[in-house]
């Protein structure tokens, strides 16, 4: 989300929780996902998901250099 995406797509996730288990192991495991993205989100000192989008990106040298080489766009 903080690097542009406006939606972040788990179906595919939740589908296999579901299949591979039950529905109260799905809302568990989506329950902590929910407590885990808080949690980073608290982190940075975003409120909220137009917050986060302004937090600063600190990028590892070999990905700067990744997407330097490539001509790609800085997050």
């Amino acid at each position: 989300l903080r690097l542009g995406a406006q939606v972040v797509g788990i179906a595919g996730l939740v589908l296999h929780w579901l299949t591979r288990g039950d529905l109260d192991t799905t809302v568990t495991r989506l329950q902590q996902l929910l407590t885990e993205v808080r949690g980073i989100m608290a982190l940075l000192g975003a409120r909220n998901l137009t917050e986060l989008r302004t937090v600063p990106v600190v990028l590892s040298p070999t990905l700067r250099n990744y997407i330097e080489q490539r001509g790609l766009t800085m997050p």
